[in-house]
């Protein structure tokens, strides 16, 4: 009778005590017991009696975690399902999370614009080019004065600080204005207060008639765009050597600007503390896809805001770490942390 009884069972190799589970169970087991969330290891495996044809054998014995642990089989099942949700969630979450960023306007005097409650500081400065020649020469630097419409630039070069040419104007010699942050900000529009793009009488200067254009060249500051930046003086260079030497970049030659309608700069979101604004300025090299080739001496406008954006934290000069990058580590760690704290529950 026990001969019959025991030809009837599935023969079992005498290195396993797994005969009495599903085969289900027995993957599930030896799985938890090779990766086990810091609580078992293989180190951990006892050796058990087993009887096989009257003949006791040794074989490993995991602790019963095949068939008389069930329920904490069932916790694990949970946990590593949860670390699995944790793990996609963070995943995408990393890639779709925008990176957070502040809207300011700078409202600038007599323009009538108010500026953004808690927007970092504004200081500004006037340079013009010292020589006769046009646009040539060391710059050196000029008044900038409050006007009806904004801020224009006042320059030895000017024959008045009259009406046109108090303006930030390209008429004579180059005008231009350093805008200084107290923070690096992505600026994205300028706006203009006067005058009015294609007007004949109000740029007119003595009996010379010239029909009003509004052209103006952007450059941002990115030898350094950290908020600890620190501008060199500008009196040692010229136009012709500032995006060369000076550390200075050129996002674009902007024409026709409207009057009091924001005109949008920097579609690429250059960062910095310091921006340079002129009239439109042939000295300036442009690039392949920029705006290039406008006409001079006979560009004329007062800056009346400026807006841009200051994202949060602001991004460092040599900062290795992407927003993103930073998000997924986090998202990482939640189910860790999470595991560790259950690790009583798990293995009681």
């Amino acid at each position: 009778m026990k001969n019959s009884l025991l030809k009837k069972r599935a023969p079992i190799h005498p290195s396993f005590s797994f005969s009495f589970c599903s085969h289900k169970r027995v993957l599930m087991s030896v799985f938890f017991t090779v990766f086990p969330y810091g609580r078992r290891s293989l180190a951990t495996l006892k050796p058990m009696p087993l009887k096989i044809n009257k003949k006791t054998v040794l074989a490993p014995r995991l602790h019963n975690t095949c068939c008389n642990n069930n329920k904490t089989m069932s916790n694990r099942m949970r946990t590593l399902k949860r670390l699995g949700k944790f793990a996609l969630v963070g995943f995408f979450a990393s890639f779709l999370a925008p990176i957070a960023s502040a809207n300011y306007t700078w409202g600038l005097p007599n323009s009538g614009i108010t500026t953004t409650s808690g927007a970092p500081g504004l200081e500004w400065s006037a340079y013009v080019n010292s020589s006769n020649t046009y646009g040539s020469g060391n710059l050196r630097t000029a008044n900038v004065g409050t006007y009806s419409g904004g801020l224009g630039v006042c320059s030895a070069g000017d024959s008045s600080c009259s009406t046109p040419e108090h303006a930030m104007d390209n008429y004579r010699r180059i005008d231009s204005i350093v805008f200084a942050f107290d923070a690096a900000v992505a600026l994205d529009q300028i706006t203009i207060g006067w005058p009015n793009f294609g007007n004949t009488s109000q740029c007119d200067i003595g009996y010379t008639q010239i029909t009003c254009d509004t052209d103006i060249t952007v450059l941002a500051y990115t030898a350094d765009t950290s908020d600890t930046a620190v501008l060199p003086n500008l009196t040692g260079y010229n136009y012709s050597n500032l995006t060369t030497t000076g550390g200075w970049s050129l996002v674009d030659n902007y024409a026709n600007l409207q009057k009091d309608q924001p005109t949008n700069i920097n579609p690429t979101g250059i960062t910095s503390k310091y921006w340079l604004v002129s009239a439109y300025n042939p000295k300036i090299s442009c690039g392949p896809g920029q705006t290039c080739g406008l006409t001079t001496k006979d560009d004329f406008v007062k800056i009346a805001s400026l807006h841009g954006l200051i994202r949060t934290p602001p991004p460092t000069s040599g900062s290795p770490v992407p927003e993103p990058a930073s998000l997924l580590l986090l998202a990482w760690g939640i189910p860790l942390l999470k595991t560790r704290r259950g690790k009583k529950t798990l293995t009681a």
